[in-house]
This record gives C-alpha cells, sequence and structure tokens, in this order.
C-alpha cells in the first residue's frame, strides 16, 4: 500500500484504540480523524458487502467521484479499515478499492465513512488536463507518443521512447574446431547459431558474420580465397540457402606455411527477409576453394546480429 496508506491505517488504528469503548462513535472517530490530518467527507450504509467492490446505492455522485479517497467501514468485521478507492460508478453507488489490499474480508452491510484528503495516487483519464500528478504521469494504456509536446502524460512519452528505441540482439553458435579448406571447391559445413526474436518489434537489418582464431597455411606456397565466394545462411526446417557475406578473390591471403591470427569478418547483405523467425539457422561456405592444398581455420564461430528499428 502506498506510504499515505499506510500511516493512516497506523493513525486509525493508534487512535481508535485510544478511544477506548467510544471508538465505534461517528463522532468520536471523526474528531480524532481530524487531529491526524484526515477528514470525513461522506457517510452512509452499504448495500452491497464486498472485499473488493462494496456498493452503497444511495450513492448518486458521478462516476470516479471518490476516486482517491478512502473507504473505511466503522462497524462489523472489518470496523476502522481505510482502503483506498480507485474507482466509483455511479449506477449501484459501486466503490473499487485497491486490488493490493482490499478488505480483509466482506464487512457485511454496515456504516462506512469516506475520508480524505484525496490521495492522488489514482492513475488520471486519458487527458490533455495538467492540473494533478495522476494527470501528468498518466496511464498503462495511454498510447505512445513519440513528438514532443506539452500535452502528452509521461506514459505516452515513455511509451514512445521505448517503441522507437532502436536495439541489438547478437546470437553466436558454438565453436567448430577446425574448417579444411583445399584446392577442390566444395561446400564447408559452418556451425549453427539458434535466435530467439523480440516480441513486437521491427526488424531493421540482419547481418551474418563469420569469425575464427588463426588460419595455417600447411600447402608451402602462398595461398588465399580463389575466385569470389559466399558464406550463405538457411532456416535449418531446412530452407533454401541464401547469400550473407562476400569472400573476395585473393581475400585471406596467407604466407607460405605461415600461422596467422583469425578475425571476424561481418557481413555486407541485409538477410532480414530471410531471418524472420525465432529458430536455428545453418551456416555454410559454399564452394570454398583456395589457391593452395589447405588452408586451416581453427576455433570457427558464426554469429546474427539482429538490428531493430
Amino acid at each position: 500500500m502506498p506510504e499515505r496508506g499506510s500511516q493512516l491505517i497506523r493513525d486509525v488504528s493508534s487512535l481508535t484504540n485510544r478511544a477506548g469503548e467510544d471508538s465505534s462513535s461517528s463522532s468520536v472517530i471523526e474528531e480524532l480523524l481530524e487531529t491526524s490530518g484526515f477528514f470525513v467527507l461522506a457517510e452512509g450504509t452499504l448495500t452491497t458487502s464486498s472485499a473488493t467492490v462494496p456498493a452503497d446505492t444511495l450513492r448518486a455522485e458521478e462516476n470516479n467521484y471518490w476516486n482517491g479517497c478512502w473507504l473505511m467501514t466503522t462497524a462489523g468485521v472489518v470496523v476502522n479499515q481505510p482502503r483506498l478507492i480507485v474507482g466509483f460508478a455511479n449506477t449501484g453507488g459501486v466503490f473499487t478499492l485497491n486490488t493490493d489490499q482490499p478488505l480483509s474480508s466482506a464487512p457485511g452491510l454496515v456504516t462506512y465513512m469516506i475520508l480524505g484528503p484525496n490521495s492522488q495516487l489514482v492513475p488520471g483519464q486519458n487527458s490533455t488536463a495538467d492540473q494533478t500528478p495522476a494527470q501528468a504521469i498518466g496511464k498503462k494504456d495511454d498510447a505512445a507518443v513519440v513528438t514532443v509536446g506539452t500535452t502528452a502524460s509521461v506514459i505516452a512519452m515513455l511509451k514512445g521512447l521505448i517503441g522507437t528505441q532502436g536495439s541489438r540482439q547478437v546470437f553466436s553458435s558454438a565453436i567448430q574446431p577446425t574448417v579444411v579448406v583445399n584446392a577442390t571447391a566444395a561446400d564447408k559445413s559452418l556451425p549453427k547459431v539458434t535466435i530467439t526474436l523480440q516480441t513486437g518489434r521491427t526488424i531493421d537489418r540482419v547481418t551474418a558474420a563469420f569469425a575464427w582464431r588463426k588460419q595455417v597455411e600447411s600447402s608451402g606456397s602462398a595461398n588465399a580465397v580463389n575466385v569470389a565466394q559466399k558464406i550463405q545462411i538457411r532456416i535449418d526446417t531446412p530452407g533454401c540457402w541464401v547469400d550473407a557475406i562476400t569472400l573476395a578473390d585473393n581475400s585471406l591471403a596467407t604466407a607460405a606455411s605461415a600461422t596467422e591470427g583469425g578475425m571476424m569478418i561481418l557481413g555486407e547483405i541485409n538477410i532480414k527477409s530471410d531471418v524472420a523467425a525465432t529458430d536455428g539457422y545453418d551456416f555454410q561456405w559454399e564452394n570454398a576453394d583456395v589457391d593452395g592444398v589447405s588452408l586451416t581455420f581453427h576455433d570457427v564461430q558464426t554469429y546474427l546480429i539482429i538490428d531493430y528499428d
């Protein structure tokens, strides 16, 4: 319960204990409450007994008239339990109490008081008004606003900020110990990446990446990629292979019998139309081919990088 409500409950408990046998007297309780900074706005008798939605059919105020005030029964099994009113319906005189702390049980058809001051903890209706903190903060169902203005609630602007804030997810494969490429062109399997997309977001770009720890040339002569080649991906259902990364002719050049450090290559192709679902995605090096007898890539990983609007 909000701090104000907790303090009110403590005050009522203390004051009614001090009042002793006279604590059930409306005038005594009213006098004691006023000394603690609270005052009685209205009194009545409940015609519906409910811990969450008690009612008094004799109430005639407009809808939401009592929002932010406190309902406290003055007799029965839940006497002197002030509860925050978060809604009031003119039809039937129904009070909706704070869901997080209703009355401890159904109160019976007993007398009650409505206490002030108004709490201002109840969210305001969607509105351009700016007269109370509740109106400025707004409600959880306020529509997102993405332009700067003077009428949108804090909630509306926060939703707009979250909804337009770009974000990125990076998913990696397990490490594959080696990929060996020789002078005979052949497709080479690369490790698979499994992704989980964010719900309700629009994908702006998906980029593939290919990385390794080191490369070892074992043919005894200078080595490099022989003609342009592609790293490809596909959904593992399986789908059709699509190009994701281009390896240029003579790229990955390695001196004869040398061991060189690895790197990461980021794809230049936006593959968002082919990576559109939470799933696993296969990778392959299509028609992998190098000039020399053998070029070995160690500790290979693949990646999918998801950028959202």
